[in-house]
């Protein structure tokens, strides 16, 4: 069964006002695995999902190019800052240049 990021969406919608814990996080699975960074950082704050936040702003820290105008201006001010401070350790040899290490260190700063 093919469905959409759009349905999984709308899926995770319903099933979190009608209080069916189980169906939502079966949708926040296939969300997780079908939104590209930036998308997981908006959809991640939407819906105060903390532990999308660390991992998606760690991916676009890491990317061989920085945020465009129109992506940062999508972005909470504290988001843009915290990947352009991950890119600058990057940068300058203080971080390791993998999302694993970006998300450990973007998790210490926000919880």
């Amino acid at each position: 069964m093919n469905i959409s990021v759009e349905s999984w969406i709308s899926v995770f919608r319903l099933a979190s006002s009608w209080d069916a814990g189980g169906i939502a996080k079966i949708a926040l699975r296939n969300i997780n695995s079908s939104l590209p960074p930036l998308e997981k950082v908006l959809f991640g704050r939407a819906y105060n999902l903390l532990e999308w936040i660390a991992p998606a702003c760690a991916a676009l820290a890491v990317r061989p190019y920085p945020l465009t105008m129109g992506e940062a201006e999508r972005l909470e001010d504290s988001d843009v800052k915290l990947i352009f401070l991950a890119r600058g350790k990057i940068k300058n040899g203080f971080l390791p240049v993998t999302e694993e290490d970006v998300t450990l260190w973007l998790s210490q700063i926000l919880f």
